[in-house]
């Protein structure tokens, strides 16, 4: 059920502010090769995200499946992506710290990294916690800050929250309302913050993992190096490829429906994935700014070895024999 709000009018003066029409942008995974960043010059990428994988701070995505980075490495893509008027977002996402934020050491720690992040000409930061954001606002005003998808906005009441607090954009829970359209044009309606929904996910509609997941993954990221096994991505994958059915029924955008959304108000798009090969992100990029795919959309959503592979695993798992049908 949809928040009501009695201040959303079609004719209000603030639904003519959020209406005002602004020219699409993506922003897509950084894979950090330097042969990538001219070539998404030639297309609308504001900017490429990612984090340095030994910060300390917890993220989205376990370590062992960052990029291998030094610092040097990292100052040299950040200046290259300027060079091609690219911005770097710093993922500060993490859906859990273990209540280590609370500590004199973890906030130092984090002061420094954001320090950092400055003197090397980043802007922007995505976080997932309230704190978080209250301390990058209060401490480092210069940043923008994006309220990342681990913190589940999906309601206009959500979207307020994250806005009053200081957020200069937000991506919307787009696992389970991306195609839920009278909710994302309440919430667009809602506030004057930038929305930004991710296109070319497979994840489960309404995913009854997601808490338990995005919680593992910022254990698996941060500085204690404790065991992670992703059992959460396994047992959705095995379910997917027993009911191929699932990948229809997640809440991808296909290219040719961008202007669905456009005309909602919503012009800013994350891409995935991070650490996938140059040709598979240029693809992607190429796809949705042209609004136009003749391929297997299959190759938008996942890299396509990756899903390959799960085809075989779960073939060998003795999974039902329909399951080999899924096109890859």
């Amino acid at each position: 059920m949809l928040d009501h709000d009695p201040s959303i009018t079609t004719g209000s003066a603030l639904t003519e502010v959020r209406s005002t029409p602004r020219a699409t942008t993506f922003s897509l995974a950084a894979n950090y090769d330097p042969e990538l960043v001219p070539q998404l010059a030639a297309y609308p990428v504001d900017e490429v995200y990612g984090k340095f994988p030994t910060d300390g701070i917890s993220g989205g995505r376990p370590r062992y499946l960052a990029t291998p980075l030094s610092e040097i490495d990292l100052q040299s893509y950040i200046r290259l992506l300027e060079q091609h008027g690219i911005a770097f977002n710093y993922l500060l996402n993490g859906a859990c710290f273990g209540n280590r934020e609370w500590t004199r050491s973890w906030q130092k720690r984090m002061t420094d990294l954001l320090t950092k992040l400055g003197e090397w000409g980043v802007r922007r930061v995505t976080v997932s916690t309230p704190f978080l954001l209250e301390l990058i606002k209060r401490r480092f005003p210069e940043f923008k800050v994006r309220v990342g998808i681990y913190a589940q906005v999906d309601t206009p009441r959500r979207a307020r929250f994250w806005e009053d607090l200081g957020a200069d954009a937000i991506v919307l829970e787009s696992f389970s309302i991306n195609r839920n359209f009278r909710r994302l044009a309440a919430i667009r309606q809602a506030v004057r913050c930038d929305l930004e929904l991710i296109a070319n996910h497979v994840c489960l509609m309404n995913c009854p993992m997601q808490t338990y997941h995005q919680n593992g993954f910022a254990h698996a990221s941060d500085e204690t190096s404790t065991l992670f096994i992703d059992y959460c991505f396994m047992r959705c994958s095995r379910l997917r490829l027993q009911d191929p059915s699932q990948f229809i029924k997640s809440a991808w955008i296909r290219p040719e429906d961008l202007a669905v959304y456009e005309a909602m108000g919503y012009t800013s798009f994350k891409l995935l994935e991070r650490g996938i090969p140059s040709a598979e992100l240029l693809r992607r990029v190429k796809a949705y700014s042209e609004r136009r795919f003749d391929g297997n959309l299959a190759e938008l959503l996942r890299y396509r070895r990756l899903v390959s592979w799960l085809v075989r695993w779960t073939h060998c798992s003795s999974a039902p024999a329909q399951a080999t049908s899924v096109p890859v």
